[in-house]
C-alpha cells in the first residue's frame, strides 16, 4: 500500500505536494491595475467574494508565455505557474515595472502548494 492510498484509508482525505507549483507575489497600490496589462483576463472583477482568475501571460506576438492562477489576497496577488517558468517570468515581469507601485517577489522556495 502506497502513503497515500494508506492516508486515504485511514482518514478519508489526503494532501498531495505540489512543489513543481511555482509563485511570485506581487504587491503594491498599482498591482491589479499594472498586471491588468500583463494578462489576458479581466482583473478588475476579482473581489473578496470572487478572488482567483485564470489568465495568461503573451509575449507581443500573442504567443503563451504562461497559464497563471492569480489568487487576490489582501495585500498582494499571488500568481501560481509551471515552476520550471517562474524565473522567467519573474524576469519578465520586473523589466515592466517603471514608475508603478508595485513590487514583485519570486517566492517558490518559500510558498507552498498542498492540494
Amino acid at each position: 500500500m502506497s502513503q497515500i492510498e494508506s492516508l486515504l484509508s485511514g482518514s478519508g482525505s489526503a494532501y498531495l505536494d505540489r512543489s513543481e507549483i511555482g509563485n511570485i507575489v506581487v504587491s503594491g497600490s498599482d498591482r491589479i491595475c499594472w498586471l491588468q496589462g500583463m494578462v489576458t483576463n479581466d482583473l478588475s472583477a476579482l473581489s473578496p467574494e470572487n478572488n482567483t482568475r485564470s489568465a495568461f501571460m503573451l509575449d507581443p506576438t500573442g504567443h503563451v508565455l504562461a497559464d497563471l492562477l492569480i489568487i487576490n489576497r489582501e495585500e498582494d496577488l499571488l500568481l501560481c505557474l509551471d515552476r520550471s517558468i517562474s524565473e522567467s517570468v519573474y524576469t519578465r515581469l520586473e523589466g515592466f515595472v517603471v514608475l508603478e507601485n508595485v513590487e514583485i517577489t519570486e517566492q517558490s522556495d518559500f510558498l507552498a502548494c498542498l492540494t
